[in-house]
């Protein structure tokens, strides 16, 4: 296991505040297509959680968000040389 050292946590330490591991926040979750890993949401522990307490409010909330990667074709135009 790796531990990111964010501000959050750091400032926590410091306070000498402690993070209790609970079973019921671990989910799982599909990094990258296909490789599903177990994530631990905790507020303390996630820094930026983003909108995931909202699209994701439980483990068993079942599949709320499908993410899609469009690419513009024509959006950038090429430099002409001269």
């Amino acid at each position: 296991m790796h531990i990111k050292w964010s501000s959050r946590l750091k400032e926590r330490l410091l306070l000498g505040r402690t993070v209790s591991f609970t079973g019921q926040r671990v989910r799982s979750a599909l990094y990258r297509p296909f490789c599903k890993q177990f994530m631990y949401f905790d507020d303390t522990l996630v820094h930026r959680p983003g909108q995931f307490p909202r699209i994701l409010p439980g483990p068993d909330s079942g599949n709320l968000l499908i993410w899609l990667k469009i690419v513009e074709i024509g959006r950038f135009s090429r430099s002409h040389r001269t």
